[in-house]
């Protein structure tokens, strides 16, 4: 059976704030980033982040440890060089972030290099048994609290404990969902996050988090075919369409359509090569205001810039949503 909930002491009482150890490869560090920041920050902790393969004993700054305090590290994969942190120091791994495919026979059988190298291991995994496992396995399984719906909650649970030192020993995973900076409730909500991760420059660093949602999934890949056509050296051209629902949606402009008319975002100094010569070309299409059926030519001199663009556009057609009002 699930171990109970009396495990674990209420973790209201605990003070989160402080500073803790983000540790992992340049490969998963946003893995790192996405899901647990957020988290920490709203309690008060405070993130620094260790690039593994770049540093080492040798080379980090005297008193390092000492100076920040650390009240817990973190790590993906089990990448933390065993060597490089205190004994002290709690250092929790998060198999493949919270987001991904279960994790308990993958570590157990595929990957048994992920036990033992952290004091701690927070994972997600399916409910209780399947036929024909190992003893070890099913004893693993049968210790797992999966409680789904309460991921965030849980989460706060164990990292108490484990800063209390207290975590009872066979509570190893938490439920299997993503426990991230937001979990979009409507239309309004999914546009707000793509706003924030437009401005906060880490869309290309979603990792499909939110793949489930589908107007986000929709902004983010109309961004990820405009980023594209970029590294092409092609236009950034954006026009509206027509949803059978009756909204209006954004849309990348394609090849052949490149000679309508056109309207410039900003002055042409936002423009490199490629807007400037898309102007250039199709000068007696460029419109000094908007009108019915015409596209909107994106900067593509650099990523701050176009990240602005796009965003003013969105909130251009889509409006500016109320959670990004209020926070």
């Amino acid at each position: 059976m699930p171990p109970d909930t009396q495990f674990f002491r209420h973790a209201g009482d605990v003070d989160f704030s402080g500073n803790y150890l983000f540790v992992t490869s340049q490969r998963y560090m946003h893995r790192l980033d996405e899901s647990l920041q957020p988290l920490l920050e709203a309690r008060g902790g405070r993130i620094v982040r260790l690039l593994t393969g770049v540093v080492n004993k040798r080379n980090l700054p005297r008193g390092f440890f000492a100076h920040f305090a650390f009240r817990a590290a973190f790590t993906v994969d089990c990448t933390a060089p065993c060597d490089l942190l205190p004994s002290d120091l709690p250092l929790i791994a998060i198999p493949h972030a919270f987001w991904e495919r279960p994790q308990t026979k993958v570590m157990l059988e595929e990957k048994p290099s992920y036990l033992g190298t952290a004091d701690y291991y927070l994972t997600q995994d399916d409910a209780q048994l399947e036929q024909g496992e190992v003893p070890e396995l099913r004893h693993l399984r049968e210790s797992i609290l999966y409680r789904p719906g309460e991921t965030r909650h849980l989460f706060w649970q164990y990292l108490a404990d484990i800063l209390r030192g207290t975590v009872p020993p066979q509570a190893v995973a938490i439920a299997c969902e993503y426990i991230g900076d937001c979990c979009p409730a409507s239309r309004n909500d999914e546009l707000a996050l793509l706003l924030q991760r437009l401005a906060a420059g880490t869309v290309e660093r979603s990792y499909n988090l939110f793949r489930e949602y589908p107007f986000y999934s929709e902004l983010e890949s109309v961004y990820r075919a405009l980023h594209i056509r970029r590294d092409k050296g092609l236009p950034c051209l954006v026009r509206l369409g027509q949803q059978s629902d009756g909204y209006q949606q954004v849309e990348v402009c394609p090849d052949e359509a490149q000679d309508m008319p056109f309207l410039c975002w900003g002055s042409l100094r936002y423009y490199g090569p490629p807007g400037l010569m898309h102007i250039q070309k199709h000068a007696s299409q460029r419109l000094a205001a908007p009108t019915a059926g015409c596209a909107i030519l994106l900067p593509d001199r650099n990523k701050e810039l176009f990240c602005q663009a796009f965003t003013e556009l969105l909130v251009a057609v889509y409006g500016r949503p109320e959670a990004l009002s209020q926070s």
